[in-house]
């Protein structure tokens, strides 16, 4: 698993798993795609968001989808690093970050975490499918609200 660009030219970069989680960063053309299985452990978790944060700085992303799989959900967000890691993020007025579970728990985990992030100005929302989550980063975007040639307000 590594990190992928949508589109070509592709390039893949190698990441080295750590024990049995899996993760996979795919550079999409508007956002970044963050997908982890089988996280287990709070070292874990950091170590994903660190990639992830450095990715979407790296290639001036400044949404996020991060889609998991699998894993233990995460109740204790300070020590999960999400904040440390996406404050930084947060510096553009225009991040979204959205968290995508595949079961109950981490979709109740995930609204924990919108609940925590957003309190510390982090613009995070939890999310049940991806297509909500795609439709919600070009939600507000003037670039995708006025047809081509048009000004704001016409």
């Amino acid at each position: 698993m590594g990190i992928e660009f949508s589109g070509y030219p592709r390039r893949v970069e190698a990441l080295r798993p750590v024990n049995n989680m899996l993760y996979k960063v795919t550079i999409e053309p508007e956002y970044l795609k963050a997908e982890l299985f089988n996280r287990e452990t709070m070292e874990e978790t950091r170590e994903f968001l660190q990639i992830v944060a450095g990715a979407a700085t790296r290639y001036q992303r400044s949404s996020v989808l991060i889609c998991v799989h699998s894993s233990n959900p995460v109740f204790t967000v300070e020590r999960s690093g999400f904040l440390a890691y996406f404050r930084k993020l947060s510096v553009d007025p225009s991040h979204k970050i959205a968290l995508l579970g595949d079961s109950e728990e981490l979709g109740i985990s995930h609204q924990y975490i919108e609940l925590i992030g957003r309190q510390h100005g982090v613009n995070v929302q939890s999310f049940r499918d991806e297509a909500a989550a795609v439709k919600w980063f070009k939600a507000d975007d003037p670039k995708r609200q006025r047809p081509s040639g048009s000004m704001p307000g016409e």
